[in-house]
């Protein structure tokens, strides 16, 4: 999935621009029939044909009052309730989505407080773990519960990663269907986490489909360390986590992205 930060904050954009113009053509129209009712009325046209234009843009001014008036009932009240009425799935979908990011980096990383870690000590306990990885064997100790609600006990990691990274994909589609509801900043961080060569490493990888291998087989490679997957986490992994597209770095807008 990649989309750039544009795409999913112009629709927003776009609304704000038109109810700004829609208040600011409120505001003159008003001005004016305050201005043509209490002032102009009581001064005699020079022309029938400028007495005409004032009565013309009255009733103009009237119908954009009449028209904004309407839109507010219709349109802006039932959005604002809805917003109102949504609040609770927001708050919801930030918390599962904070759970999902929460739960691939502890896997990522195989350390539970890398959130309470500062960068410096988080990376050299990365490199020192990273090595001696053999993740087609790696298991995770304890009961884990999968989308399909399957209560797991010790599975492999790399079958709670691929787990992991399919619920993320649809959470966050799910939230980019619904941006109205959520702030831009929020967004702009999701755009910013999909579109970053970390996020994308991982689905290319193939690590959100890993059913089409056969993992926990003792096959010499996966004992050895000597693949692909060996060689993105034993190697690559802590490179990814903490250098990132120029001064931003890939932990630390995660980080920013599950306080919101």
């Amino acid at each position: 999935m990649s989309i750039s930060q544009a795409e999913i904050i112009a629709q927003k954009t776009a609304t704000k621009l038109a109810n700004k113009k829609l208040k600011v053509a409120l505001i003159i129209s008003s001005v004016y029939v305050l201005l043509y009712h209490f002032v102009l009325l009581r001064w005699e046209a020079a022309t029938i044909e400028l007495y005409y234009s004032g009565v013309l843009a009255n009733t103009l001014a009237l119908s954009v009052i009449t028209g904004y008036i309407f839109y507010y009932i219709t349109v802006l009240t039932p959005y604002k309730s809805k917003i109102a009425e949504m609040q609770s799935a927001v708050i919801a979908s930030k918390s599962n989505l904070a759970d999902l990011i929460n739960r691939l980096i502890v896997l990522l990383t195989q350390n539970e407080d890398w959130r309470q870690t500062d960068n410096i000590s988080l990376k050299a306990f990365v490199d020192s773990h990273s090595p001696g990885r053999r993740i087609w064997l790696e298991q995770c100790s304890g009961i884990f519960k999968t989308s399909q609600v399957l209560m797991t006990y010790n599975p492999y990691t790399l079958y709670i990663i691929s787990d992991t990274l399919n619920e993320i994909q649809r959470q966050i589609e799910d939230i980019l269907h619904h941006s109205d509801l959520f702030e831009d900043e929020y967004l702009k961080l999701i755009v910013w986490l999909i579109n970053t060569d970390t996020y994308k490493k991982l689905f290319g990888l193939g690590l959100n489909s890993l059913e089409q291998f056969n993992i926990g087989e003792n096959k010499p490679e996966y004992v050895q360390g000597t693949t692909l997957l060996d060689s993105f986490f034993c190697e690559e992994l802590s490179l990814r986590l903490f250098v990132e597209n120029g001064e931003k770095i890939f932990i630390d807008e995660v980080r920013k992205l599950l306080d919101k």
